[in-house]
């Protein structure tokens, strides 16, 4: 068996193939590389090269973790699994973090509805958040959201998603967001978290008034005060003595 030689790229029309299948081009790998080759050393630079050179690196990141994700095909079809399930108990799609479509603006609705679910999942059996996919389980990406960020950054996507739990639910109960990842398919790149069951109440803040709620079915339902403490002693007895 031949040793393949060191920095042997991929064929062309494998490459191709490749980028077709994340939603790039050759031409925009061309351009990009274009781009990235204009810069040159320079020992300062100004605040909008900054951001042209954080753009470029962006999008680097997003080409090599979408086709990293190429080798990833058990990833990608348990979530195709799920998505094709539909919502459920355990199961809950959101279109955005934090932009109304409808109404083409940031919502503070939306971000609530974010944490209700969290806080749903974690006082019931836990649950999987997908964020960017419809309510029919169509993928349709984190693009909304980013454009309400300013840019397209994983990182910020992922600081913000944190600050809204902090802040809603309390910093105590991020132990229960077990697992976080950013997932490019069909082109797209969609947030999923993955929310284990609490160990006693998350409640929503909202207005600096508590809010219980649990996970009925496909749905997340507010409990009233009698409601919560009912539940509270039947799912943490221990608490409860």
């Amino acid at each position: 068996m031949k040793t393949p030689k060191a920095g042997k790229t991929l064929p062309h029309s494998q490459l191709v193939r490749d980028l077709n299948k994340v939603g790039w081009s050759e031409e925009r790998l061309r351009q990009l590389i274009a781009d990235v080759s204009t810069i040159e050393n320079v020992q300062q630079i100004s605040e909008d090269s900054a951001n042209s050179i954080k753009d470029y690196l962006f999008q680097f990141y997003e080409l090599i973790i979408r086709l990293f994700a190429l080798g990833q095909p058990s990833l990608v079809a348990e979530i195709r699994q799920k998505l094709a399930m539909g919502e459920g108990q355990n199961i809950e799609f959101k279109s955005t973090m934090k932009w109304d479509v409808k109404e083409q603006r940031k919502s503070r609705d939306i971000e609530k509805s974010i944490a209700k679910t969290i806080a749903g999942f974690m006082n019931s059996e836990g649950g999987t958040l997908f964020i960017g996919v419809d309510d029919e389980g169509n993928i349709v990406g984190l693009d909304y959201d980013f454009a309400a960020l300013g840019r397209q950054d994983q990182d910020k996507f992922l600081q913000v998603f944190v600050q809204l739990v902090s802040n809603t639910i309390g910093k105590e109960f991020l132990q229960f967001v077990r697992e976080t990842t950013f997932v490019p398919i069909d082109g797209k790149v969609i947030f999923v978290a993955t929310v284990a069951k609490s160990h006693q109440p998350a409640c929503v803040v909202d207005r600096g008034e508590p809010e219980f709620y649990v996970r009925v079915h496909n749905t997340t339902r507010l409990l009233n005060t009698r409601e919560a403490l009912e539940y509270s002693k039947m799912h943490w007895p221990l608490q409860s003595r």
